[in-house]
């Protein structure tokens, strides 16, 4: 449960829009995950990958994900 207090209506609608889209997307990306959609396991790996080396160049070799990182998803 959330308890959120805005200025004025239309900023509580902002905010509790945008709170429900965030959700939904993560729920649909779980769920991808869980069905083992490849598309939605390869966006998966590039983020967390895009996380791990900030955009650099690197060898796909160089890609892994520790058990923390296995813990988070």
């Amino acid at each position: 449960m959330m308890h959120l207090i805005a200025d004025d209506a239309s900023v509580f609608y902002n905010w509790v829009t945008t709170l429900e889209a965030i959700s939904k997307h993560r729920q649909d990306l779980m769920s991808s995950l869980m069905a083992f959609n490849d598309r939605a396991i390869r966006d998966y790996w590039r983020t967390e990958m895009a996380k791990q080396f900030a955009d650099k160049p690197h060898s796909p070799d160089d890609e892994d994900l520790n058990f923390q990182g296995v813990q988070d998803v």
